[in-house]
């Protein structure tokens, strides 16, 4: 499967920062949630497929207490489907 990056402010190049905080703070500030856009963003992720900036602020910016559950339980589901039921130790040699 090959990347295509969406366009954003800061083209995506290997090795340099593609992050513009201003961007990422404008969808942040002005991107609403809805109970019907957050189902939908859930479900995109369980597909596996990329989640882009405003999928991110709108689940960001939910404040509903039974979407938040839903949010978690679905990124539970998604780690189980993707990694199982396996614990992953980092062990630095430095």
């Amino acid at each position: 499967m090959k990347f295509n990056p969406e366009k954003y402010c800061i083209p995506d190049e290997q090795m340099k920062p593609f992050i513009d905080p201003e961007e990422i703070w404008g969808f942040i500030n002005n991107i609403l949630s809805s109970p019907e856009r957050v189902h939908g963003i859930i479900s995109k992720s369980l597909a596996k497929q990329r989640l882009n900036f405003e999928d991110v602020a709108v689940l960001f910016n939910t404040n509903d207490a039974e979407l938040i559950e839903e949010i978690k339980e679905g990124s539970r589901s998604l780690k189980r489907t993707i990694y199982g039921n396996r614990i992953v130790f980092c062990i630095s040699l430095s």
